[in-house]
């Protein structure tokens, strides 16, 4: 029996070690790395930090109470909030509770440049016809002033949808207001002379409908009237 010879069985062994190590390279190169997939927590923050510090000032008083808070924001997006002052327990709560869809909306186009912000200024009004994120302003038309937050998640571009809490005087509380068939605001009007309320919204169905409702006292009102648009 003949032997195989040396020289024969290098290069054979040569060419399937070469051709091994060309396969284990190319697919290194696919594979991303560990680096690529799982960016350490300085990377992401980076990515997330980008953009000017901006502080902003923002005061809400209504019925004798006060709450002052301030807002840093770290590009367009809320970094933190902090209440400097609050004389009323439910005032805390509610800004508290929505703190995530009203305050972490971006800032007014036009601030980049500015570092200390007025956002009392620029977000509350005392009237629902001048707009605004906050209102503080008396809805159910019982002498007291009442607040109105703007929240963005629920509103559309031609229906501004707010959450509405009315003063009640003898408890010197704030209390949630559901209007009927309604989850908080779809306010288009509100007329203090006629005490009536127009609202627009959407059916589960998604018709589309309006309703003007009458205040009679306090939080009970009567439906005036409904018309699909």
């Amino acid at each position: 029996m003949k032997t195989l010879r040396l020289p024969t069985l290098v290069p054979v062994l040569f060419s399937g070690f070469a051709l091994l190590l060309l396969a284990s390279c190319q697919e290194a190169a696919k594979r991303p790395s560990v680096s690529q997939r799982h960016p350490d927590g300085a990377v992401r923050f980076a990515a997330y930090s980008e953009g000017p510090v901006r502080t902003g000032k923002l005061r809400v008083a209504l019925n004798g109470d006060v709450w002052e808070g301030e807002l840093t924001y770290r590009g367009e997006s809320l970094e933190s909030l902090h209440v400097k002052r609050c004389t009323h327990p439910t005032l805390k709560r509610i800004f508290k509770q929505k703190e995530e869809e009203h305050f972490q909306l971006p800032l007014l186009p036009g601030t980049d440049t500015v570092r200390q912000l007025d956002l009392t200024e620029r977000w509350v009004t005392h009237d629902f016809s001048e707009g605004g994120r906050i209102v503080t302003q008396d809805i159910n038309f019982d002498g007291h002033t009442d607040l109105l937050l703007f929240n963005a998640q629920e509103s559309g571009a031609s229906n501004q949808q707010y959450d509405l809490w009315v003063y009640d005087a003898s408890k010197k509380d704030y209390c949630c207001w559901n209007l009927p068939e309604r989850t908080g605001l779809g306010l288009w009007e509100v007329d203090r002379k006629r005490r009536r309320l127009t609202l627009g919204y959407a059916q589960p169905d998604g018709a589309q409908v309006m309703a003007v409702y009458k205040v009679l006292h306090d939080t009970t009102v009567q439906l005036v009237k409904r018309d699909s648009l």
